[in-house]
Parts: C-alpha cells; sequence; structure tokens
C-alpha cells in the first residue's frame, strides 16, 4: 500500500517507449507529487519491461500491467491497470499524449463527487513531436504562455491543431467551462468509485474508437456527469496516424446497452478484482 497516495496516473501504452519516456519525464516535474503511476500495457513487450526495469526516474512510484498481445485490447488493458490502483482517484493519459507539468495538481483541485474531469489536447505537427520525443524539456517552453505565442508561427507551420488550448488559461477556461467537453482517453479523470459503478471500460467492444464515448454515456447513465478543465490542463499530443476502425460497431454495442439499460458492463474490472 502507498501511503496517501492522492491519485493513480494510468497510462495506456503498445512499446512506444520513446513516447513513454516523455511522458514520465514530465510526470517526473509535477508540481503534485504525491500519486503513483500503472503503466496499462496492451501487449507484454520486452522493450517496455527493459525500459521500466532501467527507467531513469526512480523517484515516480511506478506499477506495470502487462498481457496477451492479440489486437486492440485497450479496455481490458486499462481495467486491468485501474484493478491494482491504490488511489481513490484515477488520471488518465494515453501512450500518446503528454501532460502538462500541472496536470496532476489541476486535476486534483477540480475534483468534485460524481463529476468527471474532462480536458483536451493541442496537436503537435510532424516537427514538434518529433522534436518533444527526442527532447521533452522543450514543453518547458512550450507552456510558458510568452515563449508559446512566440512560437506560434511555426507551430502552424507545422500544422499544430488545437493550439490554442496550450495557452492554459483561467480565464479563457471560465469563459468556456459550462460548454459540454466529453471524455477522451488522453485527459479525463474521475474518482475510483464511480469507475466502479459502472465496471470500467466494456470489454466487449471491438477495437480502437467510441470506446470513450461508451464510459461516458454509461456514466451519465448512472448519474454522473462531466464538468470541463479544458484551458486549464491541456496535454500535448504526439503526430501519429488515426486509427478508429472499431468506432461504428462500438457505437452499435454501446446503443445495444442503452437499449437493454446495461450500464454496469458485465464484461468490465470485476473479474481482476477477484
Amino acid at each position: 500500500m502507498i501511503p496517501f497516495c492522492k491519485a493513480s496516473i494510468i497510462i495506456s501504452i503498445y512499446k512506444d517507449t520513446v513516447a513513454l519516456n516523455a511522458i514520465l519525464s514530465r510526470l517526473n516535474v509535477q508540481t503534485e507529487k504525491n500519486f503513483e503511476v500503472i503503466i496499462a500495457e496492451d501487449g507484454e513487450s520486452s522493450e517496455v519491461a527493459e525500459y521500466l526495469r532501467v527507467t531513469p526516474f526512480p523517484s515516480l512510484k511506478i506499477k506495470h500491467t502487462t498481457q496477451e498481445d492479440n489486437g486492440w485490447r485497450k479496455m481490458s488493458a486499462v481495467n486491468k491497470a485501474v484493478a491494482k490502483a491504490e488511489s481513490e482517484y484515477l488520471i488518465f493519459l494515453d501512450g500518446d499524449c503528454i501532460p502538462h507539468s500541472r496536470h496532476v495538481e489541476t486535476h486534483l483541485a477540480q475534483q468534485e463527487p460524481g463529476k468527471i474531469l474532462t480536458g483536451r489536447r493541442v496537436y503537435l505537427g510532424p516537427f514538434f513531436s518529433k522534436w518533444t520525443r527526442q527532447n521533452p524539456d522543450i514543453l518547458n517552453y512550450i507552456e510558458n504562455r510568452f515563449l508559446y505565442l512566440l512560437a506560434i508561427i511555426p507551430l502552424h507551420l507545422d500544422k499544430v491543431k488545437c493550439y490554442e488550448l496550450g495557452l492554459r488559461s483561467y480565464l479563457l477556461h471560465k469563459r468556456a467551462k459550462h460548454r459540454h467537453v466529453s471524455i477522451v482517453g488522453c485527459n479525463f479523470s474521475l474518482s475510483m468509485q464511480d469507475m466502479l459503478d459502472v465496471n470500467g471500460y466494456d470489454e466487449n467492444l471491438v477495437g480502437p474508437g467510441a470506446e470513450d464515448d461508451d464510459l461516458a454515456i454509461r456514466l451519465r447513465a448512472m448519474g454522473k456527469s462531466e464538468k470541463s478543465v479544458k484551458f486549464i490542463t491541456p496535454t500535448y499530443h504526439l503526430n501519429h496516424k488515426v486509427n478508429r476502425q472499431g468506432s461504428e460497431k462500438n457505437k452499435e454495442i454501446t446503443a445495444e446497452s442503452l437499449k437493454n439499460k446495461q450500464f454496469y458492463t458485465l464484461n468490465g474490472i470485476d473479474k481482476y478484482l477477484k
């Protein structure tokens, strides 16, 4: 048991140790230090195991869950990680998204019972993604609003998307906080109890696409609601091709769950808690 652990940071990954290193480097400089990290690996690669064995961030409290590499199964990977969490509060990151240095602090400060905190990401272009992967400390400069504004033109030329989210402004947040912001796996948090109330991700979903929507819909059906943290805790998304090949089938599964009022999935976290 980790004493007084305020949050469990769950990172879903698949083999990419360079991106994982960038994420851990930013978790290592968080303003809030009292958290654990759980690597939810959708596979069991020797590269990830070796990287974590010699990780350059010994002060981080890291756990690592694995499963057989048998196609895209993020849902079970994340559920297994949640089952290993020591904290009563869960913060989720994807393995291609790097958190702001105040990410943990902000999520903890904004938490409320029955609320799912939902944030967004800055989509870095190919050049800045490559640069960030190689030197994650570049985010020290990108987090500085003045330097970030100076970099807007090169960021624009590199095809950055949603660049305004990187300004981290409570004024912008106040203006936008009443607009609905849905769950995305790269930047959301909620209490352990809220996650258990729906039994986590539905492992009946067949592939990438709409899995976060399914979770959000079932949480809302159980009386939870989203609370936006847009503009106050961005993540920085590394450029890569997007795969959403399972989205249409997953939407059908979600619709069937709603029709049957099956908001607590029968194929979720509970089997890993036994």
